[in-house]
């Protein structure tokens, strides 16, 4: 829902839970984590107009990276812009969920989402 709110489209559900549903077959059959969307990954990329698959290749390639080497990534990245970057993205959502939607909703639907925050 956040994803299609942003794009202003709707998206095909089905196709969206295959292949949801494919990858969580295959991270399983290689021992790894079960998921779904990275929100925050997904709105950023259709906001800069990047349309790419090469997006999902150089996240995978940045997780391998974390995942085999020998060092701490969080002992050399600065904390302060992982915290910044975070608040930001949820200040970000949070705005859009809350404020922007709120002319095209009814009342008591907006009230519900607004009363769960």
């Amino acid at each position: 829902a956040a994803v299609s709110i942003d794009m202003g489209k709707p998206l095909d559900t089905n196709k969206e839970m295959v292949t949801v549903g494919a990858s969580n077959f295959m991270s399983g059959l290689l021992f790894g984590f079960t998921g779904s969307y990275i929100f925050s990954q997904t709105i950023f990329t259709y906001r800069t107009g990047c349309h790419s698959r090469l997006v999902g290749v150089f996240i995978m390639a940045a997780y391998l990276f974390v995942c085999i080497s020998p060092i701490n990534i969080l002992s050399v990245a600065p904390l302060f812009f992982l915290g910044s970057t975070l608040i930001f993205i949820g200040y970000d959502l949070l705005w859009e969920w809350l404020f922007d939607i709120r002319g095209e909703l009814f009342f008591m639907g907006y009230f519900v989402i607004f009363s769960t925050f």
